[in-house]
């Protein structure tokens, strides 16, 4: 009997989903830019930079007990905030490192689900005392935060979490068919074949 069998099908309808419609532009458009450029990886260490200073910060503020912090903040609490807050630097390191950006993107989602689960965690726990935030800064510097108020930081880090349950899924999309891609490139096809 001749015909097509169901898994030729399915591996049919899968490179046909690479290769038509937003997903094939994404993807190509991705993998053209996955060898990033030395400024590019130049920018990934700085980020590292920026988020050593904060964290460094936040230390500084919770050594010298300014009050940022508040009598509740536990040990739980002090793992899911520095911890997710130093995490961050691993993607960026990976980044900078391979001159890649696909393969590090599963580093992201986990760092995106860090955040998720900790900012999560803070809305119903919230430790923070944001009139205190200034407190590590230069006198004369102190006004350029003091508007920030635990009602807007809260409403902020709500907004982050919605916005980054988004981006999980997004970056997750793209990993997936921008792999495909780049696997497809490098067996030399038009279109990307199935995953491995």
């Amino acid at each position: 009997m001749t015909g097509v069998s169901v898994s030729d099908k399915v591996t049919m309808t899968e490179n046909a989903v690479c290769t038509t419609g937003w997903p094939a532009k994404m993807a190509r458009k991705e993998a053209d830019k996955d060898a990033m450029k030395r400024s590019e990886r130049l920018g990934e260490l700085f980020a590292v930079l920026v988020i050593s200073l904060f964290g460094t910060y936040f230390i500084w503020l919770e050594v010298n007990g300014t009050g940022f912090f508040t009598p509740t903040f536990n040990n739980l609490d002090m793992v899911l905030f520095y911890g997710t807050l130093f995490y961050g630097m691993v993607p960026a390191l990976a980044r900078a490192s391979t001159g890649r950006r696909n393969i590090i993107r599963p580093f992201d989602v986990v760092g995106n689900l860090l955040f998720i689960i900790s900012a999560s965690y803070f809305l119903l726990n919230w430790p923070f005392d944001f009139g205190h935030f200034a407190d590590g800064l230069p006198q004369s510097m102190q006004f350029i935060f003091s508007w920030i108020t635990n009602d807007l930081a809260q409403l902020l880090l709500m907004l982050g979490v919605l916005l980054t349950i988004f981006l999980a899924g997004w970056t997750s999309t793209q990993y997936y068919f921008v792999r495909r891609e780049l696997q497809a490139r490098k067996q030399g096809k038009t279109g990307a074949g199935p995953a491995p």
